[in-house]
Formats: C-alpha cells, structure tokens, sequence
C-alpha cells in the first residue's frame, strides 16, 4: 500500500509483530521501506507540500499502479 510516511508508522510491522506483541512501521528507519513519487492517483491522499513522499513496505513486493 503506497502511503505517506507517517501514516505507514500508524500500521503493524507483519514480519516483527508476533501473536504477543505488535511493533509499528518504523518507515525510513526499516532496511525494507521504499520511496516513491506520488504517481497521479486519485485514491491516494493529496501531498501537504511539494516535497511530500511516498513510500510503501518493500517486503510486500514492487508496487505498480494501473495507468490512469
């Protein structure tokens, strides 16, 4: 799921969360985060600021969007 940094720390690490405990993203600070552009999608929310980026959990694989 492509999102903004910030709201990727509000999600559940599925590889460090257990049945016991439940780690948030740690975003940047994970080996596995990826950046990205924003890509022209309506669904995704509007940037605050042109600097803005976007990212999603590399260990869910390559994210590609159908083209708009």
């Amino acid at each position: 799921m492509i999102c903004r940094e910030e709201d990727a720390k509000r999600f559940f690490c599925p590889v460090v969360s257990g049945a016991q405990q439940h780690i948030v993203c740690k975003g940047s600070h994970c080996m596995a985060w990826r950046w990205m552009s924003r890509p022209a999608d309506p669904l995704l929310p509007e940037a605050e600021s042109e600097h803005q980026q976007f990212g999603y959990c590399g260990l869910a694989g390559v994210v590609t969007l159908p083209p708009v």
